[in-house]
């Protein structure tokens, strides 16, 4: 089977992300985070020190202005949203699609 010029074109987008806020927007697509969501990762992801560790998760409620446990209840919830990913230990790591790459090869299937 020979693919048609069409099928074997490519279009290449350069897209500038310059702060986590903009980085994770794009591609909330993948993961429909609501924007509080987005509001408590980007706070998190932008605060120093382990990601979601005790003291990161309390300087974070501080910043915006919300309790431990509501930090925490949106935590499961992008967990859950496979945004965030827990390990054995219990530690938390940001997905590997949102983790910030140079270059990111998106190969789109399905459209006509």
């Amino acid at each position: 089977m020979h693919a048609s010029k069409k099928e074997t074109e490519r279009l290449r987008v350069n897209v500038k992300l310059l702060t986590t806020h903009s980085y994770l927007k794009f591609w909330n697509g993948m993961f429909q985070m609501t924007s509080k969501e987005l509001r408590i990762l980007e706070v998190l992801l932008d605060s120093p020190g382990k990601l979601c560790s005790k003291e990161n998760r309390l300087a974070s409620s501080g910043k915006l202005g919300v309790t431990a446990a509501v930090t925490n209840t949106y935590i499961k919830r992008i967990k859950d949203k496979k945004a965030l990913e827990k390990n054995d230990k219990g530690e938390y790591s940001l997905s590997k699609l949102l983790q910030k790459h140079r270059s990111v090869e998106v190969r789109i299937y399905g459209a006509s």
